[in-house]
């Protein structure tokens, strides 16, 4: 693939970056190249003044131990300092139970047609993940509109990708887009190589590139790389129909939601945010020269694979099914809080963070139902481990308000979480058409939910 900038306009570039009031790049393999759009790495007490948005509740800055700046400075340092991945400052988002915030703040730039946006995270030791974004892209045909979300692009007013992540913790892009399936944007899911699932307490380094179409071409593109491996590529995508709408804004993002909300307070980190308009990578750590050691990279170990879940809680699926197919709801019910436990129990070691009502036998019931029913038994405990489920929802969309029948008449009562879960998911993964829409709406009145 061709690259995003021709080396024509990497003189323009360089002094876009200037005008966009970036903070010295301090990282030496960048500091050296020409394509360099903006640059943050939180190290200075007025970082607040290249981002709008950033006094924003939630958004605060953290300084790193003198004792590991003074180690970095002589080519001592081994690696990140706790909450600080480099340098003497990082980013602190925190996240307040039954809330959003921090929202989101803003950068607005140049217009171009293609850019990359890197930058690290890191989640606080036992984070429980809900449904959060991460930064990325807009391209506005008015800089200063904002707020539209729910309504999908038209094709000349706007356009976006930023990264996004939820429960069950593997990144995904998150991008509006005319094509797109609904009022708010399609997800799109890791489709190279194996799937990474996030673990909390480590850092993660993450790239997204955003390259908009050349009208009335669809030749428009979407990358991610995580800790530099190339993890999702989709191609052939419109963005725009007039080239006068260019890539104009860079957002920072850590926002809970759209209905979901922070369970805990909690907290993440993000540090070495940079944009350019060619793939930027990992950090390059250069020790000083003289010491003989080769450049090295500075990236999170991979986590480990996932185990299969054992044959005893396949059976208890199974019986559990053939006894719910026999309607006697109590005796299922038993046994699906005791596979519950079980896989709780056995997979407790794979897990860094508590799961909540997800791994509760309350939290559980939902799950096994809809896996029941549709005879996947290991979607409960695939998402369990963390390994995604890309089986349509319960099979067939019209045994939608069967499993919600079920569920009701086993637990007598309906977990709201959960709830709204059913209706993300089935909005989701349900076939086009009027009949579904119907569906769809009928699901949402049986559980008492607004649009």
């Amino acid at each position: 693939m061709r690259a995003c900038a021709t080396l024509a306009g990497l003189f323009l570039l360089h002094h876009f970056a200037a005008a966009l009031q970036s903070a010295p790049v301090s990282e030496p393999a960048l500091a050296r190249r020409q394509d360099v759009i903006f640059f943050e790495d939180f190290d200075s007490k007025n970082w607040t003044s290249r981002w709008e948005g950033a006094n924003a509740t939630g958004y605060s800055r953290i300084e790193a131990p003198v004792s590991f700046i003074m180690a970095m400075l002589a080519g001592r340092a081994d690696g990140p300092a706790a909450n600080v991945f480099m340098g003497a400052g990082a980013l602190q988002c925190d996240h307040r139970t039954g809330t959003h915030e921090p929202a989101e703040m803003h950068v607005v730039m140049p217009g171009v047609d293609c850019a990359h946006v890197r930058w690290y995270r890191k989640w606080d030791d036992g984070y429980d993940w809900t449904q959060h974004k991460m930064p990325g892209f807009y391209a506005r045909a008015d800089p200063r509109r904002r707020g539209d979300a729910g309504v999908p692009p038209t094709g000349a007013d706007k356009f976006s990708a930023k990264l996004y992540v939820a429960w069950n913790r593997a990144p995904m892009i998150y991008t509006y887009h005319p094509e797109q399936r609904g009022g708010y944007g399609d997800g799109l899911r890791q489709n190279v190589g194996a799937a990474v699932f996030l673990e909390t307490g480590r850092w993660y380094c993450f790239e997204l590139m955003l390259k908009a179409n050349n009208p009335p071409q669809r030749d428009g593109e979407i990358k991610m790389w995580i800790n530099g491996e190339l993890k999702a590529h989709y191609e052939n995508m419109r963005f725009r129909d007039t080239a006068a709408l260019k890539i104009n804004e860079i957002t920072h993002s850590a926002y809970v939601g759209g209905t979901w909300v922070s369970l805990r307070d909690q907290r993440l980190w993000d540090d070495n945010l940079v944009v350019a308009s060619n793939y930027i990578g990992p950090v390059q750590v250069t020790p000083p020269e003289g010491d003989g050691r080769p450049e090295r990279r500075v990236a999170p170990k991979k986590p480990p694979a996932p185990r299969k879940p054992p044959a005893d809680i396949f059976k208890a699926l199974e019986d559990a099914r053939s006894l719910a197919l026999s309607e006697s709801f109590e005796a299922a019910a038993a046994l699906l809080d005791k596979a519950a436990a079980a896989a709780e129990e056995e997979f407790r070691p794979l897990l860094a963070e508590p799961r909540g009502a997800y791994l509760s036998a309350a939290g559980m019931k939902w799950w096994v139902i809809d896996a029941v029913n549709s005879g996947k038994h290991e979607m409960v405990l695939f998402e369990l481990m963390g390994v995604p489920v890309r089986a349509k929802l319960v099979g067939a969309s019209e045994n939608v308000l069967e499993v919600l029948y079920a569920q009701n008449r086993m637990t007598k009562k309906w977990n709201d979480f959960s709830a709204i879960r059913l209706v993300d998911l089935f909005n989701r993964y349900k076939p086009d058409g009027q009949e579904a829409d119907e569906q769809l709406e009928a699901l949402r009145k049986a559980l008492g939910l607004k649009e």
